[in-house]
């Protein structure tokens, strides 16, 4: 027998005991169905009064190896689940860790796409895991994704669909999941997968060359019929004039579609050639929710007549009623100016009225105009005088999390690395008068609340609740909790900071010899 040969019947095997397994799990205790989602699409769910999480930062190949060998010891990458008291507080034993903790479905979630990760609706997870796999040549077939669902009581798993993509990395896989469909890009073909009945994966639209998902997503309400939940932005290129820069923006729910930004709706008659100056490209950097509205967050430039680019500036799209996209380019109140050149997905916004923080040199406030207010032709002047972009800090601030806490005030959560930093938290007073660059921020108000560890390269960080969930590098890269009212923050066992996860017997027994070293 070949080596190779031997290579796939072991991985064969690995996969049929992993689904075998599953599929045989008793029902777990425990669970709401009916309760509201918050986090969807992060590496941290909760529903009602139970938290479902990914079970630390691993390979798939890792996962499905450790799964398949001992089903009774804890693999690293699988959805657990804690129960939280009333109080939202967890259990924990004397070393700090989370006591009421249980595997849910023992195989790992993995994707290295940061708006990845769970989703739940009703009684169903939906994940996807690469497939570790050989091909029959022994290599791997790690180009290929499978999607899988699981019932909350971690029966019932299901492999829904695996999909090839032309990538020979998986792990970055963009996907939006809605209660109804699994929509993703391949290619430059946006198709979804039917998850109410056949399982039927059809085309939703061509040339299609990026979907932004909206960040701050509201709570989902099992039997909510809202469309607003399932929205999102697609960039889509002009089809018909191929030779030109121009592209639209669309938004979708996997079964109807609008367009709403056209680089082409600028005139209504004449060629091409003669209205260069009127077709727009957008780069879109991000989509936020706004209670029922939705703001869309876009670099813009125009096409010159001499062929070349030109920098239009960032932009504030506020589409009104998200739940039917109702928007109307003559609504200039729906438009906000925010910068005369471009900015980048970095930016967190405070707010269509408001403005947004961008941090590149320093972190800085821009307030942005109306574009009603702006006199036509002359918008770098206007904006200098009435809406200077102004530094909040004096260096760079990866901003992760705001909480307005009064009228302009704002607290601001920001980590130093995405590679295992540390977790600040700064003050923002827009009430402030701006004579000097940094009127906006109180000094020596500044707290370092973790100092090492927070990892946001690949599953970010989720803000839930008055806790941050957080891969954490110092600990064998498991998932822990931290509240934001820590005030010296430090890698420790306490009430404010604690690991939520399950080590696998080989990191336990790592963690127990460098405590042990650390009382010498």
């Amino acid at each position: 027998m070949s080596k190779n040969y031997k290579k796939i019947v072991v991985a064969a095997l690995c996969l049929i005991m992993v689904f075998v397994f599953a599929a045989c799990q008793k029902a777990i205790k425990g669970g709401d169905p009916n309760a509201d989602v918050y986090g969807n699409g992060s590496l941290v769910v909760r529903q009602g009064n139970y938290l479902y999480f990914v079970n630390g930062m691993t390979t798939a190949e890792e996962a499905v190896a450790a799964t398949a060998k001992k089903y009774s010891g804890a693999v690293k990458g699988a959805i657990l689940r804690a129960e939280l008291g009333a109080d939202g507080n967890v259990k924990v034993d004397a070393d700090g860790n989370i006591t009421n903790v249980e595997t849910i479905v023992p195989q790992a979630l993995f994707t290295s796409y940061t708006e990845g990760g769970l989703y739940i609706f009703g009684e169903w997870i939906y994940y996807v895991t690469p497939n570790a796999s050989l091909d029959k040549s022994g290599g791997s077939l790690t180009h290929q994704v499978i999607v899988m669902r699981t019932k909350i009581d971690g029966t019932k798993t299901k492999k829904i669909a695996t999909i090839k993509l032309s990538t020979t990395d998986s792990t970055s896989f963009k996907y939006k999941v809605t209660k109804d469909s699994f929509i993703y890009l391949e290619g430059t073909v946006l198709k979804k997968i039917d998850l109410s009945k056949s399982f039927k994966t059809t085309t939703i639209a061509e040339d299609v060359s990026n979907f932004i998902i909206p960040k701050n997503l509201p709570a989902y309400k099992v039997n909510d019929t809202a469309e607003i939940y399932d929205v999102i932005f697609t960039v889509n290129s002009d089809e018909k004039v191929t030779s030109l820069t121009h592209n639209e923006i669309k938004a979708t729910n996997g079964n109807n579609t609008v367009t709403l930004l056209s680089g082409k709706a600028y005139f209504t008659s004449g060629d091409w050639i003669d209205n260069l100056d009127k077709i727009y490209n957008y780069t879109p950097y991000s989509a936020y929710y706004e209670g029922s509205d939705l703001v869309l967050y876009t670099g813009k430039t125009k096409l010159s007549g001499s062929g070349n680019n030109v920098d239009q500036g960032a932009f504030a799209y506020k589409f009104e009623s998200a739940n039917s996209y109702a928007f109307n380019l003559s609504k200039t109140a729906n438009v906000k100016w925010l910068s005369a050149t471009a900015l980048s997905a970095t930016l967190t916004p405070l707010g269509f009225a408001t403005g947004v923080l961008y941090n590149d040199t320093a972190l800085r406030y821009y307030k942005g105009a109306v574009a009603s207010t702006v006199p036509e032709g002359d918008f770098d002047n206007y904006l200098n005088a009435n809406a200077k972009a102004l530094k909040v800090y004096y260096t760079t601030a990866d901003v992760r999390y705001i909480q307005n806490t009064a009228a302009g005030q704002y607290d601001i959560f920001y980590i130093t690395s995405t590679s295992g930093g540390a977790l600040k938290k700064g003050f923002l007073d827009l009430n402030v008068g701006a004579a000097d660059d940094d009127d906006f921020v109180k000094s020596g108000n500044e707290q370092t609340l973790i100092t090492v560890g927070v990892v946001a390269s690949w599953f970010v960080p989720v803000f839930d609740g008055g806790y941050i969930y957080f891969i954490n590098s110092e600990n064998y890269n498991y998932i822990y909790r931290a509240s934001l009212t820590l005030t010296d923050g430090y890698i420790s066992k306490n009430e404010g900071f604690v690991r939520i996860g399950k080590f696998t017997d080989a990191d336990q027994k790592a963690y127990d010899v460098r405590e042990a070293a650390k009382e010498k």
